[in-house]
């Protein structure tokens, strides 16, 4: 089994990887929260920003928006468009 942080330096690794060309990856992210990562409706864990979604781990996202530790971020689920705010700790860059 490969440990957790195995898990994410391949992540990290893969547009690099799977794209020979050179990917501009900075406004992208992943998720390396293990057990998901909750996104909410305000950049806040008080009771007022409300969870619409969870986000797996190694779902990449598209950061929108940066406020202190937090990040808006856009995905897709099947054919929806999920926005929210996410913890920025448990996200990571891509490798240039």
């Amino acid at each position: 089994f490969k440990s957790d942080t195995d898990k994410v330096r391949n992540i990290k690794a893969a547009p690099s990887k799977i794209i020979h060309t050179k990917v501009d990856t900075s406004h992208l992210r992943f998720i390396a929260a293990q057990r998901g990562l909750n996104v909410r409706s305000l950049p806040s864990t008080q009771k007022s920003s409300k969870i619409k979604s969870t986000a797996g781990f190694g779902t990449i996202v598209e950061v929108l928006d940066k406020r202190k530790n937090w990040i808006k971020i856009s995905y897709k689920i099947d054919d929806e468009t999920v926005k929210g705010w996410v913890f920025t700790r448990y996200t990571k860059r891509f490798k240039k």
